[in-house]
Order: C-alpha cells, then structure tokens, then sequence
C-alpha cells in the first residue's frame, strides 16, 4: 500500500478427521486481515485480525464463532542486538474426552545478541492460558479446566557455515491448573542441527 507498509489477507481451511472416537471430527476455517509495518528504521509490526469457525460432525457437538489475532513486534537496538514481543489469541484441539476445543492466549517476550559472526545467543520469557471449553469432573470437582504456562528460554547458536546451525538450549516451564493434579514442571535441554540450502 504504502514504502513501510503492507496489507495481508490470509485464509485457512483445517479438516480435523481422527482414527478413533475419543475425540470429535470437525472442519474449522479462519479469516485474517492483518498489516504489517516499519515504524521506524530500526521497529516493525506486524497486526492481524481473524475469525474462525468450527464445524464439528453432526451430533458430535455445537459449532463454534471465534475472535482470533496476532501481534507481533521487533525491535533492534543495533545491528547484533533486538527484542521482540509476541502475543496470539488461537484455537486449539482438545486432549481430553467430551471437551470441545481450547482457546489458548500467549504472550512471549524475547532478546537476541549476536555475540560473534558466527556466535548468537538469545533468551525468552513466556506466558500462555489455556481455556478448556466443557466441565470435566475429577475428584469430585466439576468445572471448565483453565491451566496457565510460564516459562523461559536460554540458546547458544553456532554457525560453523552459512548453511549449517548448531543450538543448544535450555527450556523451563511451569503449568499451574485449577485442577490441582494437572500441575507440572519441567527442565528440557536440547541440542539441534539444522541445514538449509
């Protein structure tokens, strides 16, 4: 549209078909209309608004309208430094029986520093809420299960190429759910190679 700004229309179509009946078919299909922004030299955005739809199977339960969105903002403080802030509001599949779907909302905040040439190293910060849509009961407690995440992130990347990646990384992350016996945390570390021609 305009030398920093852009215009985007975006459409996906998602049929959702399982092998067993643990879990209801549906199709869902989501709209999006979005721009994307330099602000300054060194600040960009990206916006994006959409709705979705859910169809289940016939019987298997009621059809579902959602708001959906993305914001997505960056910023570089100098050629090897940036941040970023990341936040999503999106639908999900259910992993447990006779719940319809989830809506997750996640926020994540990151920085990233060029150490050397071929050296990089970036940390992050997250938090996510997932909103179950139907009561369970368990232990007698009836209710919509609501599990918050929190979490962060430490990376090493090596660049021995301009073609090949090496990252070793640590991840932790804590669910808190309004079902006690759903809470966990966990200390991931990982180690991954990536070629890209």
């Amino acid at each position: 549209m305009l030398p920093k700004t852009s215009f985007l229309l975006q459409y996906e179509h998602i049929d959702i078909d399982y092998d067993q009946d643990i879990l209801a078919d549906s199709t869902e299909r989501h709209y999006y209309v979005g721009l994307q922004w330099d602000m300054t030299a060194k600040s960009s955005g990206r916006f994006m608004l959409g709705y979705g739809e859910k169809d289940f199977a016939a019987d298997a339960g009621s059809d579902q309208d959602d708001l959906l969105g993305e914001i997505q903002l960056d910023h570089r403080f100098t050629p090897k430094t940036s941040v970023y802030l990341r936040a999503t509001r999106k639908t999900n599949e259910s992993d447990i029986p006779d719940v319809e779907n989830i809506m997750t909302h996640r926020t994540q905040l990151g920085y990233r520093q060029r150490l050397t040439a071929k050296l990089r190293a970036s940390i992050d910060l997250f938090y996510l809420r997932d909103s179950y849509r139907g009561e369970i009961t368990i232990d007698g407690q009836t209710d919509e299960r609501k599990d918050d995440y929190y979490g962060a992130g430490l990376a090493l990347g090596f660049a021995p190429l301009r073609w090949l990646n090496l990252t070793l990384g640590y991840r932790f992350t804590e669910r808190s759910s309004n079902f006690s016996g759903f809470d966990y945390q966990s200390n991931s570390v990982y180690l991954t190679l990536a070629a890209a021609m």
